[in-house]
């Protein structure tokens, strides 16, 4: 488990920021849910 920090600079606000960020969460555990259904050897394999 790792942090995340989020930085603006702009007019959006908070409620705008955290949406960006949950958003961002469900791609990345879509992404790691779909390469576990993949059954293959690793790509840097020799």
């Amino acid at each position: 488990m790792g942090k995340f920090f989020l930085f603006y600079n702009g007019e959006i606000d908070w409620l705008d920021c955290l949406t960006v960020y949950r958003e961002r969460d469900v791609v990345e555990k879509g992404f790691k849910a779909m390469k576990k259904d993949i059954p293959s050897l690793p790509l840097n394999t020799n």
